[in-house]
């Protein structure tokens, strides 16, 4: 009787969405066809053809639903901020790609490696349209959410082990970089900090036993893979989002006992690596940078004795700690926001007025080697849109163009042998390569359909508690996009998220339990 009342179109689109989330959710992210061989390709494939039969699916309620709107002379709805921000994106992906020449091209086929084409673009915010109509958020789709990236973390961790699990290996030059179906290792540090937030957030708020085991489970991968990767963001990324999933902890006693929890799986996982290091030592890749300060044993027994020490003080102090730093935890938060802007501006200062060598704001300087000769690239993209025509900085120059813009030139012979035959297809800065793929107008339509769900998201995170996860997720996502690019790889994902979070996660409003 319900479906009859729904609909058939209606209940054909809500099934296919359901079927939708677990293929992209369960297969999306292991799908390859050679080892690591053409991973982007694959990727490129796979989402066109589940998304072909996912549209297929929900045609007929489009259909009825645009009929709808001539049939009934009832007002129109305004739409949404996000929902809104989603239309501007699109419209430049349209433009961008008509004015940059070779429309064909970048419309339909990858532009780069690591690139997106034009049309699997558009069907992202297709999909993140129909998510949010019709999308579940249920049981089912979050055991899809960690057995599928609960498979990609286990060839990580195997891989960095010196295991070639699966044969995934064969034939890869620099094995240590690629060590999943996603390919290397900026791509997993991406897919681990946009899939694992949301199950961080499912433990501190989950009731169930069970379901906190298996939860904890699946934290303790993530963070081993996370540090695993070897890579800079991921590790900068899983601190600032402990820190900030700590400022939401606060709100409940039985939260912030999970938290603690959360902050042991971290530190447990850090100390399982330090002890494969020490008696394995000729089987693991190497560590270097950020990833070698945080396993320096010294540090990690750090840790474990002020974990202990605040776990004691809570527990035989009837809250203590809690109560305290929920009292003071928006000062905190004043304060970390403060110096952020305050760095932020800084960092400004230092590269685009002269300093003066050896002062404090020459530290800030952008160079050449910063983030594995990410410097480099940022810089030169930043000279290329500084020098664009108007039309170019508001539209862009269409997707995965700077390769040709940086490699075209003259210079291109010069600039490779200064990265050692290296070349860069993105800025390896998601805000840099929006401005110069979209321009403006995509620049606004991205960030802005992510920031505004993130402001839905704080303003009711506390009547309901999945809004918690929107939060921590974007928040992790937006400070590893600061050194890594959008890709076929990951995309979609995103958008599933964002649909998920403005419907789906949206609607499961409750009032706060006391626990």
């Amino acid at each position: 009787m319900e479906n009859e009342k729904k609909g058939a179109a209606e209940w054909l689109a809500e099934k296919g969405t359901y079927i939708y989330l677990l293929a992209m959710l369960l297969f999306f992210a292991l799908y390859h066809t050679n080892k690591m061989f053409n991973v982007v390709n694959d990727k490129w494939v796979i989402f066109q053809f589940f998304t072909f039969l996912y549209l297929c699916s929900i045609l007929p309620a489009m259909g009825k639903g645009i009929g709808g709107l001539f049939r009934k002379k009832t007002a129109l709805k305004l739409p949404g901020p996000d929902m809104v921000f989603a239309v501007v994106l699109a419209l430049a992906v349209v433009l961008s790609t008509v004015l940059s020449g070779e429309g064909r091209r970048i419309f339909f086929t990858m532009p780069t490696d690591r690139s997106i084409s034009g049309l699997c673009f558009i069907g992202c915010i297709v999909i993140f349209f129909a998510v949010r109509r019709y999308g579940v958020y249920d049981s089912f789709v979050l055991w899809a959410w960690m057995i599928g990236s609960g498979i990609i973390y286990l060839y990580g961790i195997l891989c960095s082990c010196g295991i070639n699990f699966m044969h995934i290996q064969d034939g890869v030059e620099v094995r240590y970089y690629f060590i999943s179906p996603l390919g290397g290792c900026n791509i997993n540090a991406t897919y681990v900090c946009l899939l694992l937030p949301v199950i961080m957030v499912m433990y501190m708020v989950c009731r169930e036993r069970f379901s906190q085991i298996i939860y904890g489970v699946y934290i303790c991968m993530g963070f081993l893979f996370s540090i695993f990767i070897k890579t800079e963001s991921s590790a900068i990324a899983m601190m600032f989002g402990l820190l900030l999933m700590g400022y939401f902890a606060l709100e409940r006693p039985a939260w912030f006992e999970r938290y603690m929890h959360v902050l042991a799986m971290y530190l447990g996982a850090k100390g399982a690596i330090c002890i494969l290091l020490h008696f394995f030592s000729d089987k693991l890749y190497p560590f270097d940078g950020i990833n070698l300060l945080l396993l320096d044993p010294r540090l990690i027994i750090g840790e474990a004795a002020v974990w202990i020490l605040i776990y004691a003080v809570q527990h035989r102090a009837d809250d203590l700690v809690r109560r305290l730093l929920y009292g003071a935890r928006k000062y905190l938060l004043g304060v970390a926001v403060a110096a952020a802007l305050c760095l932020a501006v800084g960092v400004v200062a230092a590269n685009v007025t002269e300093v003066s060598e050896g002062s404090f704001l020459s530290r800030l300087q952008i160079t050449d080697s910063l983030f594995n000769a990410r410097g480099f690239i940022w810089r030169k993209t930043a000279g290329i849109l500084g020098s664009e025509s108007l039309v170019r900085k508001l539209f862009g120059n269409g997707l995965g163009a700077l390769f040709s813009l940086v490699y075209s030139g003259p210079e291109r012979e010069a600039l490779l042998a200064q990265m050692g035959g290296a070349a860069f297809y993105d800025p390896h800065n998601e805000y840099l390569q929006a401005l110069v793929d979209m321009g403006i107008l995509g620049f606004v339509g991205y960030f802005g359909l992510i920031f505004t769900t993130l402001a839905k998201a704080l303003r009711r995170w506390r009547e309901n508690e999945l809004q918690v996860a929107v939060i921590l997720t974007i928040g992790i996502y937006l400070v590893q996009a600061l050194v890594n690019a959008y890709s076929i790889m990951h995309l979609p994902l995103l958008f599933i998220f964002l649909g998920l979070a403005n419907g789906a996660m949206a609607k499961k409003e409750e009032a706060p339990q006391k626990e």
